[in-house]
């Protein structure tokens, strides 16, 4: 499985959208023990957009949070309690999205507790291990595309997982490394070269 050690590997992976050749997006997605409810199990859902400023990644204007990281070396200079808060949820941890704003491509990375409590405070933000893409796009003459693929690292499964539809005809499963294709040409020929052999 492929584990980005610090943000700035998550932002040199695949750094563009594939369809539109845009920036993608950067967004810290988890859950914090809501602030309104003192029960243990009510939880707040927290997304903070991300933008790049002298070195640093920042959160987007929020009035209850603020994040600050060096994509470097992950030190935070904002934000360690607010990280630590979603690493105490065992069971969504942190969720990094890489997305496109105006066409349907997303790449997300997880850095999860498996299960148990996380009891060390941390003073850099977790590495995070890449889950999964997704691209939905529409070919020449109508045809909808979607790519779906899972990277698994658990106590049940490990391994990768793609699903191709075109068309909504799900194709026969081959090897396809997102990172490799420079633009949605490139995509479309490698699809239609699998097409052939169906």
């Amino acid at each position: 499985m492929k584990i980005f050690e610090c943000l700035q590997q998550l932002l040199d992976y695949i750094p563009k959208c594939i369809i539109c050749q845009k920036e993608l997006e950067l967004r810290v997605v988890g859950s914090i023990p809501s602030r309104t409810n003192q029960q243990y199990f009510h939880r707040q859902n927290v997304c903070l957009k991300m933008f790049m400023l002298e070195d640093r990644l920042h959160s987007r204007r929020c009035k209850d949070f603020s994040l600050i990281v060096n994509p470097a070396d992950n030190q935070m200079s904002s934000g360690k309690n607010l990280i630590n808060d979603m690493l105490a949820d065992s069971w969504s941890g942190i969720s990094v999205i890489k997305k496109c704003k105006t066409c349907n491509f997303s790449i997300t990375a997880r850095h999860t507790n498996s299960g148990s409590k996380q009891s060390q405070k941390m003073d850099k933000f977790p590495s995070v291990e890449l889950y999964s893409e997704e691209l939905h796009y529409t070919m020449k003459k109508e045809k909808p595309v979607r790519i779906h693929k899972i990277y698994q690292n658990s106590a049940r499964m490990t391994g990768e997982s793609t699903i191709i539809t075109v068309n909504h005809r799900q194709l026969r499963e081959f090897n396809l490394d997102l990172s490799k294709i420079q633009d949605l040409n490139h995509l479309n020929n490698k699809i239609k070269t699998v097409m052939v052999f169906q």
